[in-house]
């Protein structure tokens, strides 16, 4: 169900970027059931790995949040942050935000990154991933406006079809958390 969710908002989005959180256990039924039984195209794929490159492997869908990742993704929303590159106006998000924190292991060779006492960081995380993807993708230019697209001349009849009822049962904004 969480699947068809995540297809929904990114048809709602026009064709948005689906960035699917592997670790887990959950994001691989999320990927598996959005490339083989919606088709969605616009998946994001990791291409930071060398060794899959130097042997000519595919890239893999989806993104990795571990002890590996996670500091370069931090990293790139405190630089976010600093340079005031993104607009934050969820309290809640601002909340889990301030109850972020960094830690050491007991060994003291690994950091952890984790909402103090075990509270949540769900918010946090998805600004993580969205930063890190931000600045490991393609190259944007976000200072250009850009113009909404022809939905009609993008999709066939089914799938227009479908976009109309996902924007028609659609009274609210579906990221309003209040």
């Amino acid at each position: 169900m969480y699947a068809e969710e995540v297809f929904k908002l990114a048809v709602w989005y026009n064709s948005a970027l689906a960035v699917i959180e592997l670790t887990g256990g959950y994001g691989e039924a999320v990927m598996l059931r959005m490339r083989q039984d919606f088709c969605y195209w616009n998946m994001f794929r990791d291409e930071t790995n060398h060794a899959q490159a130097e042997h000519s492997m595919d890239s893999r869908y989806g993104v990795e949040t571990n002890i590996r990742t996670k500091p370069f993704m931090v990293a790139a929303l405190q630089q976010f942050v600093n340079d005031r590159a993104v607009d934050i106006w969820c309290e809640a998000t601002i909340s889990e935000m301030v109850a972020f924190e960094q830690e050491r292991t007991q060994s003291g060779l690994t950091t952890r990154f984790r909402g103090v006492g075990g509270s949540h960081d769900d918010r946090v995380m998805s600004l993580v991933i969205g930063a890190s993807v931000a600045l490991s993708s393609q190259t944007l230019d976000f200072s250009q406006r850009i113009e909404q697209p022809d939905i009609e001349g993008q999709y066939d009849q089914e799938w227009l079809k479908i976009h109309k009822e996902i924007r028609s049962d659609a009274e609210v904004d579906p990221f309003d958390f209040n």
